[in-house]
């Protein structure tokens, strides 16, 4: 089974009424993402809780990515001894994962 490839990108908030929306390109990927309905807290939270869901979403494919890579890294051989890999394999390796992080958080 695979996903449908990234980048996936969140939506203008106010580009339909329903909500929030994720997509591949022009493909969507989740619409009308909405924060659970609730009445204890003010508006301007509750649409900051559904862009930081949209965030999240948006960034699966770079997470699963980062994560996939990292593994390859840090794979343990037959020994069972953790593989220690050069510093710019380690550097390019937090990099990919301290981006995908900030991708989920909604940041640039």
């Amino acid at each position: 089974m695979s996903h449908t490839l990234g980048p996936w990108k969140v939506s203008d908030p106010f580009q339909n009424e329903y909500g929030v929306s994720v997509y591949a390109g022009e493909i969507p990927i989740a619409t009308g993402i909405q924060a659970p309905s609730r009445f204890d807290i003010p508006r301007k939270q509750e649409l900051e809780e559904i862009r930081a869901n949209a965030h999240l979403i948006a960034a699966a494919p770079d997470l699963l990515a980062a994560l996939k890579h990292a593994r390859i890294i840090f794979s343990t051989p037959s020994n069972g001894v953790w593989r220690v890999p050069s510093e710019p394999v380690l550097s390019e390796t937090m990099n990919r994962v301290c981006a995908a992080i900030a991708h989920a958080e909604g940041r640039p």
